[in-house]
This record gives C-alpha cells, structure tokens and sequence, in this order.
C-alpha cells in the first residue's frame, strides 16, 4: 500500500515535467512573425563585414520604423500590404541578422523567402563564407531563386515595378514560368546553386539582374570560377550556353547573316527559330592531349522569316548550314570564354572525372591547355508562320 502511494507520488511530480517537454512554451504565431519576403546580401563599407537586407512584408500602415544600423524604406503593394526594407551589417550574416530591426514588433521569418539576392562587389570579393548560413539556418528555404544584381541588391529589395508591385516577386515568376525557357531565365534554386558552389569539379551560376526603374532587367548569366564571380555570358554566348541547359527552349537566339552570294535571301532578312529536343554528348576523345569533343543534336522549328523563292526547300537547306555555322561558332566562343575565366558551370570536368579521376584533377589550372572541337547537327523542321508558304 505504501510503495502504490509512493508511485502515485512520484507519477504526479513527473506529470509537469513531461508537459514542459512539447516545447510549445517557445512558440511565435504566424500573426507575431515579420515574413520576409526576398534577402539580400551586399559588402558592407568595412572589410569583412556583409550588409544583409530584408524585403518583410507588412500592413499598409507599418512604416519603416527606426534602429540603429538600418535603413528603413518600402514599397507599396496592392491588397492593404507592403515591403518594408530593412538592412544591417555585421561580421557575420547572423550577426548582421540579429540586428535587423523590423520596426513592427514582430520576429523575422525567412521561410516564405523567394529570393536571394548577391551585389555583384560582395560576389567577385567571394559568398561561400556567408552562404553557408543559410545551410545551417532552420527555416530557410533551400528552393529560393539565386541572383546576382548590378550595383547593390539592397537597392533591388526597395524596387518597385508595375506588374506585381515589386521587383523581388516579377523576378519570382519569371523564373518559375514553363515556356518558353530562355537562358537567362533558366535559373538556379539555391540548394543546386550551393551544391555546385562546393563541387569539387563544377562552378555555380545564376542570372544577373538589374534593378530599373518600374521595371528589373535580366541582363546576362553570371558565372562563377569557385566562389567568386568570373564574369557575365550576354547575347549569343548566353544563348550558346542555354543550348546545355536541361529543358531550355530558346526563341530568336541565333541569327545568321546572308552573304552576298545569288540566289540567298537580301540584307537585312534573318531567320526567328525555336529549338527543340536539343540532345548534347559531350565525351573524351583522346587521353594524351586531353581533347573534349561537345556534339549537339537539336529539331528547330522555323517560326518566321524565311522568304518567298521558288524553291523554298533550297532556301531552307541554305539558312540551315547557315543557323548551324552560327551555333557552332557561338559554343566556341563560350567555350574560349569559359577557359579564359578558368570556369566550368556546365561540368566537363565529369567527363574526365568519370574516366580517370585524376584526369580531373587541377581543372581550373588546366582548362586553357584543354583542345576543344565543336559539331552541331541542326534538323528543320516546317515552318509555322512566314512571309509566305512554308515547305
């Protein structure tokens, strides 16, 4: 009797330990949660020190509030909320983090983050330091956009557009659209833009975008040689590299320019494509010297442009030789500018690697040594609209 009054005792006493053990006392509701909307990350005035800027979306009436080392600004929406941007620095992006000031009484929640924006000083200076935060911070999102922006990306958080009411989210939809897949809207979510950013043989890339006024321009691929920026891939080089990019359709990308011989269209005439089912090999032809041989195999379909001849099927044998020299030419010059920059975001190092690993070995070093050949097998297909019939 006495030893069931003794358990009974003790059961009572652990009742209201074991409560204390669902960790509900720490919880925030949604309601007292700041919910940020895009981050940005910029070097900050003092050497190695990072800005970190929040786009938090408040109510209407919230104002940018005060607190020492932000900068308080916003952007009106529509449906009664707005952006408020606040930005800190520290010597850490927890440190900057913590003193972000929302000025609106409640915590900072990243998960609902779309956006991660990097000022392209920070990322020619290096991000792998300060990226590998987010690996670690619990509610960030691994499937948030990656970009680089021209001049700071605190000054893309405050933008605001005519579509959506701001930037950050235009650049959201963007990227998330199905078709048509350009290459520079081909990007990377942040866990695949991070993997290739600690590969030991592949580099990272992201679009780089510029924040106008009403409106944001997405302006070139950004490349990465390890964790710094190399440099920016525009017009045909961009479009050479969407060629490898899984999924890509491409519209009015390469353009062929009529020679004075007879018979071929007159100056000024060019061909708009959409290519298709774009099959890549790329493999390793010889050991010793290394040679990497890039085949591409793709239908494009015709959508306007072509002439009106009497043999309309000649005339497409023409622009087809002519679209394919243009293809191959423009991966040569992206290849030539990858090598120069010693980077390699679209992983021919795998190549080697799959062989003979050390073949992979000193990559970067090796690149400008590598010989290269390029071969592109370009198939028409009908014309869908034209000054004319089609074939």
């Amino acid at each position: 009797m006495k030893a069931g009054r003794s358990r009974v005792a003790l059961a009572l006493l652990l009742v209201p330990g074991l409560l204390a053990l669902t960790g509900c006392r720490d919880r925030v509701d949604l309601n007292d949660r700041a919910i940020v909307m895009a981050v940005g990350l910029d070097a900050a005035d003092e050497p190695g020190r990072v800005e970190v800027s929040m786009a938090i979306a408040a109510p209407a009436g919230a104002t940018g509030g005060g607190g020492a080392g932000n900068a308080g600004g916003g952007a009106g929406g529509a449906g009664g909320w707005r952006l408020i941007v606040r930005s800190s620095a520290g010597r850490t992006v927890e440190e900057a983090t913590l003193g972000i000031n929302p000025g609106i009484g409640r915590r900072v929640y990243t998960g609902s983050s779309a956006l991660l924006a990097i000022g392209e000083d920070l990322a020619r200076q290096g991000i792998r330091p300060w990226l590998d935060y987010f690996i670690r911070a619990s509610d960030f999102p691994m499937k948030v956009w990656v970009v680089v922006t021209r001049g700071r990306a605190r000054d893309l958080m405050a933008a605001t557009s005519d579509e959506s009411g701001f930037q950050v989210l235009d650049l959201q939809d963007a990227f998330e659209q199905v078709e048509p897949r350009q290459a520079l809207t081909h990007n990377l979510r942040f866990w695949r833009f991070y993997d290739y950013l600690v590969a030991p043989h592949r580099d990272p890339w992201c679009a780089y975008v510029a924040a106008l006024e009403r409106n944001h321009l997405i302006e070139a691929v950004a490349v990465f040689s390890g964790d710094r920026l190399a440099g920016l891939l525009r017009d045909e080089e961009a479009a050479a590299f969407g060629l490898f990019l899984p999924g890509a359709f491409m519209s009015n990308v390469f353009v062929a320019r009529p020679g004075p011989d007879a018979g071929e269209p007159g100056p000024g005439d060019s061909v708009a494509i959409r290519l298709k089912s774009v099959r890549k090999a790329v493999r390793v032809t010889s050991v010793a010297p290394r040679r990497l041989a890039i085949n591409l195999r793709a239908e494009a379909i015709v959508t306007e442009g072509l002439p009106v001849t009497e043999s309309p099927r000649a005339e497409a044998e023409i622009w087809q030789a002519k679209v394919t020299r243009a293809m191959e030419e423009s991966v040569r010059r992206l290849v030539d500018r990858l090598r120069d920059w010693r980077a390699d975001p679209l992983g021919f190092a795998e190549t080697f690697r799959r062989i003979d690993p050390r073949l992979a070995e000193g990559w970067h070093d090796g690149w400008p040594d590598l010989e290269v050949d390029v071969t592109v097998e370009l198939l028409f297909r009908t014309g869908l609209r034209g000054r004319g019939i089609g074939w």
